[in-house]
This record gives structure tokens, sequence and C-alpha cells, in this order.
């Protein structure tokens, strides 16, 4: 029996702990623990942090971790994945070439993230491109989240991305013959993960489980409290229709997620041949979750839904079979941490922080200084006594001896010091690499999200879908405006412009002159107080927005998307005419303080 580990996913609501063992080579569970910390009815604005560290110090208390090691997920934030495809060369080079991509293909500055890669372990053909996936995660929310849980004292061995945990057990535990979608839906997030043999995708779904209380909280008039009661409870009430009548809305627009999600990656992997969706997470225990998404995907072929009901490989003999039900649906990732630990897991990624890991290897090796330290003393008074025989100068060895502590306590302090101030110095330098302008397509993002529209509350013809955003650095004299063009008339001509390519789709009108101006006024409002293009001070609107910003929609092109409510088109139905509208919006965003000092700042 080999050194248990403890998987532990932090979540936004729940803590999960796994504690597992090797046994006879096979996985085994010895304990489950979950610690909830739902947001109190009225509390707006919770400390997330500190309920994360009150609920990990209540695991403490009651799981002993001890020295154990510990897997541990982060609580829900956004990460980068990104496979990509390497040249086909020697594993030896592999490192090298991956550095450079990372570098191209991250979109941050390489220096302050965390990343880490996977090379997709199967058989390549001779002269076949080989398969990498990346990971990366902003160095900051690594380093806020550990120095956050530092009080709770955990042996914290590995820190990694709970959807990639998830495949992690699913690829262990559960029989998966050809490619498997998993849905792990959450109150605040939802993850889709492609498990497609040694290979895997994930997606961050905008639908969640505070979706659909959210609907039960409006068609019902109920605190939201209530609601969600409503939702876990529903198959049970009288009014299940009706209940399933007010949360239909927001369900169409999940699986029409799906069926993009599933339409993109068989785009990048033509040989996917899917065989079932697996749900994951309370919130598909509810009301008639499974029936709708399994008929509305029926379309795709024989694609059926089904929530998580056992395990497979992993015993589970020392746990009690009510507390795994009660449970398995959300342990998915804690369950993928610990298999990670045990070093049964296909993918070992790890974004550890090597400031940390070194602390780490310190501290272990402290009481081996110690007691060479003490050897040496003591070796050095054994020679001293055999040679001279001097009993009386026993005392005076003893002083040199504490002298000689007490000067190594000294240098160790000195040592210390000078070792903070070269951390300090690096943390510095950092700081001061990191450019004014490196958070500026974060900040577009952040404003594109808040004017989308939540399509489950807005009528069809307002409804909007975000399809895709690229941005790229572009010289002095950017692409000139398509011709008829919906634009400003500002020059395009900076020393750098930063292009912004939004593609958006809307439900298709009569006139594209009036999808287009809706499009405009949703997304950009550059004349209103909120929007894109709304953030600009009051003398920048005054003199035109600034010098050098630039955007333009040109005209719409006819798509059928078959995501947006309702029956799906299949291969054998008559061709239709295109119901929407795909816009390609355009924005150059002036580089430079001095060309751009007031854009994206707050409003005053």
């Amino acid at each position: 029996m080999g050194k248990p580990v403890w998987g532990i996913d932090v979540g936004k609501s729940s803590v999960k702990a796994v504690r597992m063992e090797l046994r006879q080579g096979e996985a085994a569970i010895s304990g489950i623990e979950v610690v909830s910390y739902p947001v109190p009815e009225g509390e707006e604005t919770p400390d997330l942090d500190l309920r994360i560290v009150d609920a990990l110090q209540e695991l403490k208390s009651v799981c002993k971790f001890g020295t154990d090691p510990v897997l541990i997920s982060l609580p829900g934030h956004s990460t980068f994945n990104r496979l990509i495809k390497l040249p086909p060369v020697e594993d030896e080079k592999i490192p090298e070439i991956v550095q450079y991509e990372a570098q191209s293909q991250i979109p941050f500055n390489i220096d302050e993230v965390l990343w880490d890669y996977q090379v997709i372990d199967r058989e390549y053909q001779p002269g076949e491109e080989k398969e990498v996936i990346l990971f990366a995660i902003k160095r900051d929310i690594v380093d806020g989240f550990l120095a956050n849980i530092a009080p709770v004292g955990l042996n914290i061995e590995v820190i990694q991305f709970a959807p990639v945990a998830l495949y992690n057990y699913l690829s262990y535990d559960q029989e998966i013959a050809g490619a498997a979608i998993a849905l792990d839906m959450g109150g605040e997030n939802t993850d889709l993960v492609i498990v497609d043999g040694a290979k895997f995708w994930i997606r961050n779904l905008p639908i969640t489980g505070d979706d659909i209380t959210k609907a039960l909280q409006k068609g019902f008039s109920l605190p939201f409290g209530e609601a969600e009661k409503l939702k876990l409870k529903a198959g049970q009430s009288q009014q299940a229709q009706k209940i399933f009548n007010a949360i239909q809305p927001v369900l169409r627009d999940l699986v029409g997620e799906i069926h993009r999600s599933i339409g993109y990656y068989k785009s990048i992997s033509k040989t996917a041949k899917f065989e079932r969706i697996i749900l994951l997470g309370n919130a598909t225990k509810t009301l008639n979750f499974q029936k709708f998404v399994s008929q509305s995907l029926s379309t795709m072929g024989n694609l059926p839904a089904a929530r998580l009901q056992k395990l497979g490989k992993i015993n589970a003999d020392d746990v009690e079979p009510a507390v795994l039900n009660r449970h398995l649906a959300t342990l998915g990732a804690a369950l993928g941490l610990a298999l990670q630990g045990l070093g049964l897991a296909k993918n070992g990624v790890n974004l550890l922080p090597d400031t940390f890991k070194k602390k780490k290897e310190i501290q272990k090796k402290r009481p081996w200084i110690v007691g060479a330290v003490a050897a040496l003393y003591v070796l050095v008074f054994t020679v001293w006594f055999v040679t001279s025989g001097k009993v009386d100068s026993l005392e005076k060895i003893q002083k040199d001896a504490q002298s000689g502590e007490k000067q190594y306590l000294s240098l160790k302090g000195q040592y210390d010091t000078a070792k903070s101030v070269d951390q300090l110095k690096t943390h510095l330098e950092t700081v001061a690499a990191i450019s004014p302008e490196r958070d500026l397509l974060v900040k577009i993002l952040n404003r594109l999200n808040a004017c989308i529209p939540k399509n489950g509350e807005v009528p069809e013809q307002e409804r909007m879908w975000l399809v895709d955003v690229k941005a790229e650095e572009v010289p002095r004299e950017a692409p000139k405006p398509a011709e008829g063009a919906a634009q400003n008339k500002l020059p395009w001509a900076v020393k750098r412009n930063l292009k912004v390519e939004i593609e958006v789709v809307t439900v298709k009108g009569d006139d594209a002159i009036v999808g287009t101006k809706f499009v405009v006024d949703r997304l950009l409002r550059p004349k209103s107080k909120d929007g894109l293009l709304a953030t600009v001070h009051l003398e920048d609107r005054q003199r035109g927005i600034g010098d050098g910003v630039g955007w333009e929609v040109p005209t719409p092109q006819e798509t059928d998307i078959p995501f947006s409510s309702g029956k799906v088109r299949g291969d054998s139905d008559p061709p239709g005419p295109p119901i929407y509208w795909r816009f390609k919006i355009q924005l150059a965003v002036p580089l430079g303080s001095r060309d751009r000092p007031s854009l994206l700042a707050p409003n005053p």
C-alpha cells in the first residue's frame, strides 16, 4: 500500500476532497469530504477567498492531511489552452520548439504567465506532425491563490486545472471507446470537455446552473434561494410542466452552445466520432435536463446523454455507498487530481510556480542541514578531546560550540535576507517590464462581454451570439475599410494599431442597414455612456474619440447556423434561406499612451 494523496477541487460554492491510495497497483478511495459555502441570500459581494480558507481549515481539522501530498485545482478561473501541431522532429527538440510556440500562441507576455504543455501520447506515422496541448494561466492569479491559503498549511505538490483533472478521471475510470463529451455544470461555472483518446479539448460555456435558477426565480417570482430549491426538487412538484416551460429557453441556449462546440471540434479533428454525453454537476439533475439534451442533439446521430451513475475501475469499498452516490456527480475533478498524484493520469501538467517548489525543497532539506552542522560540532569536539585529553577544557569547547551556533544562525539570517532581496528584485523587474498596453485586449473583451445580451432574457430579434474574437498588432497603415461599410472618418494611420476583429451573429432582419445599426448601437455605442467605445473622456468625445481610433462594420454575410432555437436542420431537410447575419466588426485601437491617452479608461 502506497502513501495516500489528496485531490482537492476548489469551487466557488464548495470544496471537494478525495483521499486515494494505491492497492496492488489499482486506485482505491479511502475518504471523501465535501464542505459547502453557498452565498447567503442577500449577500451580493461575498469574500470568496475568506470562505475558501475557512472551508479548507474545516477540511484539515476533519481529514488530518498531515504531510500527505495535496493536488489542488483553482476556484473557477479562466485558463488558456490550445492544441498546436509541431513539425516531425526528434523528442529532445520538442521543448525548444514548444517554448517558441508558447511565446507566439499565448495571448500574454510569457513572463506574466505560468504555462506547461503535454505531448499527445499516440502512435505517429513517419513525417506526421506531433500534437501538443498548451496550458497557461496568469501568474498573479496562482500567486494570490497560494498566498491566501498559505495559513492552512497544506503540502501542495501540484496545481491543476479542474477541466483537465476531469479529463484525467474520465479517461482512467470510464470506458470510452470513441469520443465522448463531458458536461460539468455547476452554479457559476460550466465546463465542456471533449475526451478523444489521448487528446482532449476544453471550453467554458457561458450558461450555468444559476441561469436555470434565475429563470425559475423570474417565472415564479421567488427569492433566489427558494428558486434554487425548486430547481433541485422540480421532479416532485405538481407544477412540473410549468417549471420545465420556464427553464426551456435556457436549456435551448445550452444545447446550442454544445452543438457549436461539437461542430468546432469536428473541424479540427475530422475523424472524431462521438458516442455519448456524460452529465456531471448538480445542475444537470434539473427536471427533464437529460431527456432534453438527448432529444435536441438527436440529429447528430445516436448521442445519448446520461448522468454519471457509478465508478468504473476505481475501488470504493472503504466509502459508504450513500456518501459516494450523493457526491459522485460533483467529484470528477477531485478524483482526477488524486489519480494524477498516484501517477495514473494521462495528463501530468503542473502549474505550481518554481519559486514555491524551491521553497518546499529548502524546507525538506532544512533538517539535514541542521543535522550536518550538529555532526560537525560533535566531530570537532571528539577529535580535540581525544588528542588533548584535557577534560578541564570541556567548558571552553561548549562555549565555542555555542558561539559557532550563533554565527551559523547569523549567517543563515543574512542568507535568508539576501534571498528575499533577490526575490523582491525579481518581482520589481517583472513589474517594471510590464507594458501599460498589455491589458488592452482584456479591457476590450471585458467591455465587449458586458454588451452581449443574455439571449434567454431578450426577444428573439434582439439576440446576439459571439462567434470569434481575433487580435493582432498592425503597422502604421492598416487595411482600408471595405466599400459600403459603416465607419467613422477618423484616420487609421498611427505608429502601431491593435487590430481587433469581432465576429457576432444576429437574427436576420429585412434590412441589412438596420441590422448593422443594431450591431453598432449594441456593441460600440460611440455616443452613449456605455458600449465598447463609450469609455472615452468627455474632452475626447468633443474632438472625435481621440487620435487614430477607427472602427468599421462591413456588410453582413448571410448564414444558417443550427443553434438558435427550436428545430435543428438535418441533412435530409430541404434547404432554406439563411436566417442569420454574421457581422465582422473591426477595431483599430492606437497603441501607446501618447496616441491614446484615455481610451478604455474609467468614465469620469
